[in-house]
């Protein structure tokens, strides 16, 4: 779900963002609780349950999407996946069954080859004998156009909750500029939620500075833009 950020004038002192990066992070690397409960080798549709080390799940689901681990804290269920083909996917959901329960957990801006934190929808009662099973990719939607943040046409500035936007194209901008960004911390993307802020047109070298209530300096990466000219 996009939030949408009204737009202010307040200034702050920010950093310059960068192109889009697509750095992939070590899974070794990563400190999410796992699973400890035995997962046995089997083939149920169109995915490949396999025991892994340190009770990591290998399912390849949809032929696009692996499952690198799972675990549970007071109920939520957090999974660790990859966009392990070579497209963007800008929305899919994918759910589990658990016991009686179906678990869903939606994405946004899934990068090719990126990793992603995904946290369930709602708490589930789990116990040691618990298991899931029936992994699918309900829906899926892919970018219709490679994504960037237009250097050549924008300079952006972030910082705490602001995001700065300049036209420094030799053209006005008269429609909407849409700046999307996402939670992240050591690579790994921590949700699957996607923001955005709107700038209602640019002249040229004119800066525009918008409240972006989610973005954090330290934890939230512009992911690309959107523009009509």
């Amino acid at each position: 779900m996009f939030i949408l950020a009204l737009l202010v004038f307040s200034m702050c002192s920010c950093k310059k963002g960068e192109e889009l990066n697509r750095e992939l992070v070590n899974i070794n690397d990563l400190t999410v609780p796992v699973s400890t409960n035995e997962i046995t080798e089997n083939e149920i549709g169109d995915y490949k349950a396999e025991k892994t080390k340190n009770s990591q799940v290998g399912l390849i689901v949809d032929s696009w999407l692996k499952i690198i681990s799972i675990g549970e804290t007071d109920g939520v269920v957090s999974v660790v996946v990859r966009n392990i083909s070579d497209a963007d996917v800008q929305y899919a959901l994918l759910t589990v069954n658990c016991g009686d329960d179906v678990l869903s957990f939606p994405m946004t801006t899934v990068l090719a080859g990126s990793t992603s934190i995904l946290k369930s929808d709602k708490p589930v009662e789990f116990d040691e004998k618990s298991s899931y099973f029936n992994w699918k990719v309900e829906e899926k939607t892919y970018f219709a156009n490679e994504l960037s943040v237009y250097p050549d046409v924008f300079e952006i500035m972030c910082c705490d909750k602001l995001i700065t936007v300049k036209n420094i194209s030799e053209n006005d901008i008269t429609g909407d500029i849409f700046v999307y960004y996402k939670k992240v911390e050591n690579g790994v993307f921590s949700e699957g939620t996607t923001y955005r802020v709107r700038i209602n047109g640019l002249e040229i070298n004119e800066k525009i500075q918008v409240d972006a209530e989610h973005f954090m300096s330290s934890d939230s990466k512009v992911m690309f833009v959107t523009y009509v000219q």
